[in-house]
């Protein structure tokens, strides 16, 4: 009898452990460009003074009311001598974060390598022309006739990055007003999040409340890029949204810092574990 409850015990809590965890949100910046009039410019201090980070864009923006179905946005027209973008650094995030914003594509370049570019990383070149793939941890790209491509690979001496797309089936329309939603997992751990599991060191990313498959693997879990000497991921203090030749609006920008808690079944498998090892002592 012992025995067995010292199996039983030994096999809840390893099960307890081993359950990914879900997740629990805190909003660490907001920004739906309702406290703005329109026809206002976005400048460099928009965010600063109300949210953790500092919202930026270059060349400013102006708000559109028309282009996005939920209401303002801020409107960013392509320039061809560098990229447009918007970017929030000095975020207080943990191990997991989660973006989400509305936007709507009205132009996208035919150009290879152009088009509207998200980027989470360090707040190093968040706010310059040029980011450094050594700054930042997902890149997701989406290119003529709304293809989606994720960068993978790794940076440094030695190292190389890449991209593949997605698939025709993955598709962003380039009409009307499209939700994204990122969110990635640096815990050291597997969490769970809306039914669906992420490795730690990856990301899932949403299209229009479809979770997007990873034809690399046939998951839905997005690898992050690595230091090539070291294998590590950057940490996330930062997320820019960056037009190169095509023209968008966005709105809803939402960004949550999580923190992983256990799942009923994992207190209930702890509860079992602890409770046969207790059963056991008392009787030993």
């Amino acid at each position: 009898m012992k025995k067995i409850l010292t199996i039983i015990g030994l096999a809840a809590l390893t099960l307890a452990g081993a359950n990914a965890a879900a997740l629990v949100w805190d909003e660490v910046y907001s920004n739906d460009f309702s406290s703005l009039a329109l026809g206002t410019s976005i400048t460099n201090s928009v965010g600063g003074a109300t949210y953790t980070g500092l919202a930026t864009s270059t060349p400013a923006g102006t708000l559109s009311v028309a282009a996005l179905d939920s209401g303002k946005g801020a409107k960013f027209t392509s320039n061809s001598a560098s990229a447009t973008y918007f970017a929030v650094t000095g975020l207080a995030l943990g191990d997991v974060g989660k973006l989400t914003f509305d936007i709507n594509v009205t132009t996208m370049s035919s150009t290879s390598g152009q088009g509207l570019y998200i980027y989470l990383g360090q707040d190093t070149g968040m706010n310059a022309g040029t980011l450094a793939n050594a700054n930042r941890a997902a890149t997701v790209r989406v290119g003529p006739n709304g293809q989606v491509a994720y960068q993978k690979g790794t940076y440094g001496t030695g190292g190389s990055t890449s991209y593949t797309t997605l698939g025709a089936a993955n598709n962003m329309s380039l009409t009307g007003t499209q939700s994204i939603e990122l969110v990635y997992n640096l815990s050291g751990a597997d969490i769970l999040y809306s039914g669906v599991t992420i490795a730690n060191g990856c990301y899932i990313l949403t299209l229009n409340g479809t979770v997007l498959t990873n034809p690399d693997t046939s998951t839905s879990n997005f690898v992050m890029t690595r230091d090539q000497v070291t294998g590590n991921i950057v940490d996330i203090t930062a997320f820019r949204i960056e037009s190169q030749g095509s023209d968008f609006t966005i709105g809803n920008i939402k960004m949550y810092s999580g923190s992983p808690i256990p799942e009923p079944s994992t207190w209930l498998l702890l509860g079992v574990g602890v409770t046969a090892v207790a059963i056991f002592r008392r009787r030993k």
